[in-house]
């Protein structure tokens, strides 16, 4: 059983916390205390201190490799956390150190790499000139992969179903909208709805995008079925069409930045449903993002604006 100190509560210290982590990943004091430079005795002492400072055992200790208790199995994943979130912190204030060189390397969908990226970079490169930008333009399943991977630091995606091996940082919101000619009837209706495209000539794009298969179920559950008359692979595509009179896009609003004017076109929110379609960055679970990629990620933030459909 371990001792109590009445009125004398300690707190974890990141010493002892990495002492743990290497003792728990190598299930050796004597290993771990190699890799940490230190001697089994001062990584016995440390686990100890951590065990004392917790109230827990971690780890019985036998003639051979170490044993994690309980206590130990629940613990690492918030010590891995708390050491992660630390190396961070230092690489953070090293990077400011070092005049912010390095380098950034992310996946991003090809539409939001086009029309929105680019005026996101003229500011980055303005602030962070010494940082290296690697940008991977690719289909939405392919960043997941890149990221998963560890190819990628993060991706740029819009997100439908989540993953469990991802985490996700919301950019902004989105929702799936109807992109039609201002000209068109669609453009003058004051709230449009999925049963309003039944008259329409639908453009779905068929990619690897989180919507496409929501847009097709939606349309074939009408009462009056809508059918889709063209399809594309990709939004650009699908606005270039739109933009000749061809038909009207089905895409998240944001997709439309950087279309020219010329074109002429519109996005109106969808009714009766809407389908929340944000924009999201995603990164493998428990990777973090460099300050220089996170600053990257605001000023595209801001870029992104606050493109609401009507």
């Amino acid at each position: 059983m371990m001792s109590s100190h009445v009125g004398c509560e300690m707190d974890p210290k990141i010493q002892q916390l990495r002492a743990f982590y290497y003792a728990y990943r190598m299930r050796s004091l004597t290993k771990a205390g190699e890799r940490l430079h230190l001697t089994q005795s001062a990584m016995s002492r440390l686990t100890q201190q951590l065990e004392e400072a917790l109230g827990q055992r971690l780890f019985d200790r036998t003639t051979g490799a170490l044993q994690s208790t309980e206590a130990a199995e629940e613990a690492i994943l918030i010590v891995e956390r708390i050491l992660t979130d630390v190396d961070f912190l230092k690489t953070s204030l090293k990077g400011l150190a070092e005049k912010r060189r390095g380098n950034v390397k992310f996946a991003i969908t090809p539409s939001l790499a086009a029309q929105a990226m680019p005026e996101a970079l003229v500011d980055f490169q303005a602030t962070w000139g010494n940082i290296d930008v690697e940008m991977l333009d690719a289909a939405p399943d392919r960043v997941v992969e890149l990221v998963l991977d560890e190819v990628a630091q993060f991706g740029i995606v819009t997100v439908g179903e989540k993953r469990s091996d991802l985490d996700y940082q919301l950019l902004v919101d989105d929702v799936l909208c109807v992109v039609c000619r201002r000209d068109s009837a669609l453009a003058k209706k004051k709230r449009v709805t999925w049963d309003d495209l039944q008259d329409a000539n639908v453009i779905a794009t068929v990619g690897g995008a989180s919507w496409p298969e929501v847009v097709r179920e939606i349309l074939a559950s009408r009462e009056t079925p809508t059918s889709i008359r063209h399809r594309v692979a990709f939004p650009t595509t699908a606005l270039a069409l739109a933009a000749k009179s061809l038909g009207v896009a089905i895409l998240p609003s944001r997709l439309t930045l950087g279309c020219p004017k010329e074109h002429q076109l519109i996005a109106r929110k969808l009714h009766d449903p809407v389908v929340p379609r944000g924009i999201h960055v995603v990164t493998k679970v428990r990777r973090s993002i460099s300050p220089a990629g996170l600053a990257l990620i605001e000023m595209f933030r801001t870029v992104l604006g606050d493109v609401a459909a009507k």
